[in-house]
């Protein structure tokens, strides 16, 4: 009988943190800050200092953002922004025997937002958040299409 009471205290416990811990769903777009056309690829990146969590940019700049699943969304707190892969191919390199050798790609967006130290992009999430948007500036080395 004692078991049973402990299984069940357990139980009781993993599902009150459970509930405490609702993630928030989120979804959101992601554009240039010039011209307000969507960054067609990419990752959105959410880091709490202990949590990351991401989501995939569509070709019309949307994302969903997911935690342990692509889509589940993520915990209320306060995030560090970043965004990762928003590239494209601007070449391939050179062989020595005259080959095509490997891609080279290029940052769409200023490199200032590929890392969450030097980004200045900061988010607090809330149970009430659903939607966030965000407008990057392009990287300066690569022409506007």
């Amino acid at each position: 009988m004692k078991k049973q009471i402990s299984c069940f205290a357990i139980l009781l416990l993993i599902l009150c943190l459970a509930s405490c811990n609702k993630n928030v769903g989120l979804n959101g777009k992601v554009i240039f800050s010039d011209d307000k056309s969507p960054v067609p690829c990419g990752t959105v990146c959410f880091d709490s200092g202990s949590v990351l969590s991401r989501g995939t940019i569509r070709s019309d700049g949307t994302f969903t953002m997911g935690s342990l699943k692509e889509t589940d969304g993520l915990l209320p707190g306060t995030y560090n922004v970043f965004f990762i892969d928003a590239h494209e191919q601007t070449g391939t390199s050179n062989t020595s025997d005259g080959m095509p050798g490997e891609p080279i790609y290029t940052s769409l967006i200023h490199k200032k937002y590929l890392s969450a130290n030097t980004s200045e992009l900061t988010q607090t999430v809330e149970t009430s958040t659903k939607e966030l948007n965000f407008e990057l500036d392009r990287n300066p080395d690569i022409a506007k299409k």
